[in-house]
């Protein structure tokens, strides 16, 4: 009896359209394997890895962290200088001439006679206050001096100016008190031997302590 089979073609070519489908489907996994592989060799490209050398050198060539300021030292200019002498006001002015009045009688004795006002100021230690003086020919001089509360020791000193173009004849110095303490007194009168007159200043200085000093000169 005749069978009817089917042809092993037929078979076969079911075999290979599923061997196909699986060559496709292993086709499509290696692209893909492909595609990540070169993804990331092209991230490794695009960012490769810090050189070492260039930090270094980067570390080395950094400014110093250090923002501390360092104190500048500056030189000690001392105490300031005292301020200048200032003129006695009026009201004492008048008290401290009162008190050298007191003492012509005995100081500067008639026929001796004033030469002008008193003058004075404040004077810190060490300071003095001058006063331009004419110093006539034949004229003899004194001085009267009071210091107030702080001054302990009180000079006189009257002091020709050189004249131009002509050398002092007498000693500069004309005269200096010889007394002691805050009364000064330049007596007996010194007297200028030179027929002209020559100009002058009296000198008063706080040689020890602070305060107001007053003077007046008297000639005859």
């Amino acid at each position: 009896m005749y069978r009817y089979s089917e042809p092993r073609s037929v078979g076969g070519v079911r075999r290979f359209r599923g061997a196909k489908q699986l060559l496709s489907v292993g086709a499509w996994l290696g692209i893909g394997a492909l595609v990540v592989v070169g993804c990331r060799k092209k991230e490794e490209v695009e960012y490769p890895p810090p050189n070492p050398s260039a930090s270094a050198t980067q570390t080395a060539t950094a400014p110093p962290t250090n923002t501390v300021p360092t104190a500048t030292a500056t030189p000690d200019a001392g105490p300031p200088p005292p301020p200048e002498p200032v003129a006695l006001d009026p009201l004492t002015l008048e008290d401290m001439g009162k008190a050298i009045k007191k003492r012509v009688g005995k100081q500067a004795p008639y026929p001796m006679k004033a030469v002008d006002k008193p003058f004075g100021a404040v004077l810190q230690e060490g300071q003095t206050y001058e006063v331009p003086l004419m110093v006539a020919g034949g004229k003899c001089y004194s001085v009267i001096a009071q210091g107030g509360t702080g001054i302990v020791e009180l000079d006189i000193e009257i002091k020709l100016e050189p004249i131009p173009n002509l050398p002092l004849p007498i000693n500069p110095t004309f005269a200096v008190d010889s007394t002691g303490g805050a009364e000064a007194a330049i007596t007996p009168c010194v007297k200028n031997v030179l027929p002209s007159g020559i100009p002058g200043k009296v000198i008063l200085k706080a040689t020890r302590g602070s305060g107001p000093v007053a003077a007046q000169v008297f000639m005859k």
